[in-house]
């Protein structure tokens, strides 16, 4: 078992406080957006042998074990984190292992550096995430309901009342959702919003300046009908379906019938507040908000479009770069290529709760993340290597007379060629390790 030093990632949209705190230390204003522990070669932690990546390359079966090896290669393959946000994260989407195989194929063939800010597929990989809710967490997931998004451009027509070129624009959005498919309707709306980006830019700036001149549902006015009428209150209990209840599980996620756990002119005021003049505050508009509450999760499967919208949480991912954006950033944004690879369908958020072991359902082989309170010698579940991150209280692992104690902020990786390994604490641990056993 090798104790990890992990990099702290200081993206902007990152909050200065949650994770100093997690490692003990005094917050000094430097956005800390996310912890990273595992092997990404972007900021492999560190252990006493030598940087994670390279202490795995020396040896990749005892590291990884044959099985994971073989399915993945001789990198570990999943990326554990800690993400910390105060504002929201870019609309993306993140393509299947066939999309990315082949966007890496055509951008390397047309001799795009690496690390170029233009290019798409940075590796060849498809990149599967879950993210864990350490308190009520905010994010984006997959289409609403068609009707729920007429109903909101129905809300957002009164609020530009007087304004031809506004209402104009509201017209055309509303007419590209009427095509007669689903997926043509969406497709339709997206490449509108993104492909005349000042445009509406311009009217996602303007809506959020008249919302923001009283509350969000008053400022739609009695034409909509009730305040709210596309965001009713309440929750449909979204997830017991896909997560199943164990004894202590989380309460359902606030997810609304149609799609929105927050009135979406309010999503709409409080996005444009940090991007002001972004399309991308509209296009939210078409997907579904949803609220974690703690120990709640997300899966994020190929093709979903998503953003964080703000909070903490733990993530884990198979181990990739691979982003393709659709507004709320400066980055890089190829709308065509976006497009290409969101999978244009009205989804249900996939929100999962731990089953009885603790372990997260999720449909990949790739990784695979439990969540332990309480442990009592427990054999740790582990298909290959895994990672342990402890955010509360205090563990110790035991295995074959070794013994190490995890404390708040501190993390270990356990190679495939360590023996069983038993815990025994109480606080909050995290472990992470491939599905290939699920």
């Amino acid at each position: 078992m090798l104790r990890l030093c992990n990099a702290v990632r200081d993206y902007a949209w990152g909050d200065t406080r949650a994770i100093p705190r997690i490692l003990g230390r005094e917050p000094d204003g430097t956005p800390a957006a996310e912890l990273w522990v595992g092997a990404h070669p972007g900021a492999p932690s560190t252990t006493a042998d030598g940087p994670l990546d390279a202490v795995i390359a020396a040896d990749p079966q005892a590291a990884l074990g044959r099985a994971s090896a073989t399915a993945f290669g001789p990198q570990l393959p999943f990326l554990l984190k800690v993400l910390s946000a105060a504002t929201a994260l870019s609309i993306q989407v993140h393509p299947s292992r066939e999309q990315a195989a082949a966007g890496w194929a055509r951008e390397e063939a047309a001799g795009i550096a690496r690390d170029a800010p233009e290019r798409s597929y940075r590796d060849a990989n498809h990149k599967p995430e879950l993210v864990c809710a350490l308190g009520d967490f905010d994010a984006l997931c997959g289409f609403r309901p068609l009707a729920a998004t007429r109903a909101t451009i129905a809300r957002l027509r009164s609020v530009a009342a007087g304004l031809p070129v506004e209402q104009r624009l509201l017209d055309a959005w509303a007419d590209a959702l009427a095509a007669p498919a689903e997926a043509q309707a969406l497709r339709a709306a997206v490449e509108l919003l993104l492909g005349r980006w000042e445009d509406y830019g311009a009217l996602a700036r303007t809506l959020a300046e008249r919302i923001g001149v009283g509350s969000a549902a008053d400022a739609a006015g009695a034409a909509a009908g009730a305040p709210g009428a596309d965001a009713a209150p309440g929750a449909d209990g979204v997830g017991a379906a896909d997560g199943g209840s164990a004894p202590g599980a989380p309460a359902p996620a606030a997810v609304s019938a149609d799609g929105s756990c927050t009135d979406p002119l309010e999503t709409l005021r409080e996005l444009s507040a940090d991007f002001p003049g972004d399309p991308g505050a509209l296009v939210a508009l078409m997907l579904n908000r949803v609220r974690l509450r703690e120990g709640q999760a997300l899966f994020l499967d190929a093709g979903v479009p998503h953003a964080y919208l703000g909070g903490l949480a733990v993530e884990v991912m198979a181990a990739s770069d691979n982003v393709l954006r659709g507004g709320l950033t400066a980055k890089h944004i190829d709308v065509a290529e976006m497009s290409a690879i969101v999978a244009y369908r009205v989804i249900a958020p996939r929100v999962l709760a731990p089953d009885r072991r603790g372990v997260y359902p999720a449909p990949v082989p790739d990784f695979s993340l439990a969540r332990v309170r309480q442990a009592r010698g427990t054999a740790l579940s582990r298909c290959g290597a895994a990672e342990v991150l402890c955010l509360d209280g205090e563990f110790v692992l035991s295995a074959g007379g070794e013994a190490l104690t995890l404390r708040r902020g501190q993390s270990a990786f356990v190679p495939a060629a360590a023996p069983e390994v038993r815990l025994t604490g109480v606080g909050l641990l995290f472990t992470a390790t491939t599905g290939l056993c699920e």
